[in-house]
């Protein structure tokens, strides 16, 4: 029983050393609507390191692999018409989303990859998910 207490107050210990640590977060702005598309901007938080660099893309929300389609079209796709690349960099030094493809239709959605996440379909660490919104388009 005290060896029970012991680690449920080491374990507790822990949990609330893990949820203090500062958080660094990648938003995306809308900026402007053009027709069925917007445009968006992204802010890296200020508390995170300037050589943090977070991997971004697009991917449809209508045509999903969860949902049994056997395709999910992403940009940028590793495709030459990409350079070869699966994501964008963006760092608080620099956003390297070409110009024309921060244009956003409404049935896609920006995805940030998560190194930490673990994955459950993969059974390894590093999930995409969906990019913070602040405000709406």
């Amino acid at each position: 029983m005290r060896t029970l207490l012991i680690l449920a107050v080491l374990l507790l210990a822990h949990a609330g050393a893990q949820s203090s640590a500062p958080t660094c977060r990648l938003t995306m702005t809308p900026v402007s609507v053009l027709g069925a598309s917007y445009k968006v901007a992204f802010r890296v938080d200020p508390t995170c390191p300037p050589t943090h660099v977070f991997q971004v893309r697009k991917s449809s929300t209508i045509s999903t692999r969860a949902s049994g389609a056997p395709y999910q079209p992403i940009r940028p796709d590793g495709s030459a018409a990409f350079h070869y690349a699966w994501s964008w960099p963006v760092s608080r030094a620099r956003v390297a989303v070409p110009g024309n493809e921060l244009f956003t239709l409404f049935t896609w959605e920006w995805q940030v990859y998560d190194e930490a996440r673990w994955n459950p379909i993969t059974r390894r660490y590093g999930l995409w998910t969906r990019v913070a919104q602040a405000g709406r388009p």
